[in-house]
C-alpha cells in the first residue's frame, strides 16, 4: 500500500506542475494575442500617416523613437522605384552592356 501511495503522491505533484505550466502557457498565449492585435493596429495607423503625407518614414521613426525591430514591424516597406534596378547596376556593367548589345542572348555556335 505504501508504494501505491508514493506513486499517487508523485502523480499529484506532476499534475500540479502541469497545471501551473498550462496556466503560464495560456497567459503567454493571451499576451501574445494582445501584442499582435496592438501591433496590427499600430501598423495600420502608421500606414495611414504615411499615406496621408503627415510624416515620412524617417520622421515617424524619429518622432516616436522606434527601435529597428519596431520600424520593421510597424512601418510598411517603401515601394521600389523603377530606377532603383538600373541605379544598382555598376558603371562597369553599364559600359559592358553598351559595347555588347546582344548581351544576354544565347549563341548557337
Amino acid at each position: 500500500m505504501t508504494t501505491e501511495r508514493n506513486i499517487d503522491d508523485l502523480l499529484k505533484e506532476d499534475e500540479a506542475r502541469l497545471k501551473a505550466k498550462r496556466k503560464r502557457l495560456s497567459a503567454f498565449g493571451k499576451a501574445l494575442d494582445e501584442v499582435r492585435s496592438a501591433s496590427a493596429r499600430a501598423s495600420k495607423t502608421a500606414a495611414e500617416l504615411l499615406d496621408a503625407g503627415d510624416l515620412t518614414r524617417a520622421d515617424l521613426a524619429k518622432v516616436f523613437d522606434l527601435s529597428k525591430g519596431e520600424r520593421a514591424t510597424l512601418i510598411p516597406a517603401a515601394p521600389k522605384r523603377a530606377g532603383a534596378a538600373s541605379a544598382a547596376q555598376s558603371p562597369v556593367q553599364s559600359a559592358h552592356a553598351e559595347y555588347e548589345p546582344n548581351h544576354g542572348s544565347t549563341h548557337a555556335d
